[in-house]
């Protein structure tokens, strides 16, 4: 039987008239059989963009730290594909 292992951080953003519309971020992990399947959502009202990525060499533990510190420093689309590469992590956009 195949465990399946997941994680998922979210961060909920407040509107700020003039600043800010309110949104979420939701930052996830999957072990699929290629390796660790990671997505970044956003969602502002009905307006939905991911980004994903499958790491083939980097082990669970160590993406869940990862997606813990991009969540924890509000890390966004686009921006968290340069964190991978600074980290040294492998991955194939998905």
């Amino acid at each position: 039987m195949l465990q399946t292992r997941t994680c998922e951080f979210i961060n909920e953003y407040s509107e700020i008239e003039g600043f800010q519309k309110r949104r979420t971020m939701t930052y996830s992990a999957e072990v699929i059989p290629e390796g660790v399947y990671i997505s970044v959502k956003q969602e502002i009202g009905s307006d939905i963009h991911t980004e994903a990525c499958v790491c083939t060499d980097a082990a669970f533990d160590y993406i869940t730290s990862f997606l813990k510190y991009i969540c924890e420093n509000s890390v966004g689309l686009g921006v968290w594909y340069n964190i991978l590469q600074e980290t040294d992590i492998h991955y194939t956009v998905a």
